[in-house]
């Protein structure tokens, strides 16, 4: 059978000793941003503060999250050769338990989440300290976050009020061969946070 050569081996990384050999698994924190934005410069912090007190920019409370392993699709494309993979899809999981007891304004935040998502692109930050975009984040004028479709957003009530709280939970899938990539944007993350 022969065998269709794609392109060059992937580079070698070298690892750390000891603690930094691994990353720290977890989402802390999903922000969602107008999807015709883009960015001139990424590492560049007051580009992502002037999206955000323009209202193109938005970020969750803390929260707990995971990006589970994707599910692959595979097509046979070629009768003699294996199936190849067509597609690829990511799915974010993410619930916050913060609200707003005063003004209940978390309600209206989810809401409009749900209601606009269409025209929204999503980055999501990692506990590990770095930003998750799409790989045209680096290019100049690119967008830096990926297009998602959202499946399930709500506010949960468990029935035990005394043990468990109420707490927002939504998940999302991006449509996108290959790996979701960690950016590292110095004081990115607490500028966006505080």
């Amino acid at each position: 059978m022969a065998c269709i050569c794609p392109g060059n081996l992937p580079s070698d990384y070298s690892a750390n000793c000891g603690d930094e050999l691994y990353r720290p698994g977890g989402i802390s924190h999903l922000v969602f941003i107008d999807c015709s934005s883009t960015l001139t410069d990424y590492t560049d912090v007051s580009e992502w503060e002037t999206l955000e007190t323009g209202g193109d920019l938005v970020v969750t409370k803390a929260g707990l999250g995971s990006k589970d392993a994707a599910s692959i699709t595979t097509t046979k494309l070629y009768s003699c050769l294996p199936e190849v993979i067509t597609g690829k899809e990511h799915t974010i999981n993410f619930s916050t338990y913060v609200v707003d007891t005063a003004t209940q304004a978390d309600f209206d935040f989810f809401q409009e989440l749900e209601e606009n998502h269409q025209g929204m692109q999503v980055v999501y930050f990692g506990c590990d300290g770095l930003v998750y975009g799409a790989d045209t984040m680096s290019d100049s004028g690119g967008k830096p976050g990926f297009d998602f479709s959202l499946q399930q957003l709500d506010y949960v009530q468990p029935e035990d009020g005394v043990n468990e709280k109420a707490h927002y939970q939504l998940t999302l899938t991006i449509n996108k061969r290959g790996i979701l990539k960690g950016w590292d944007i110095p004081g990115l993350i607490a500028a966006l946070t505080d």
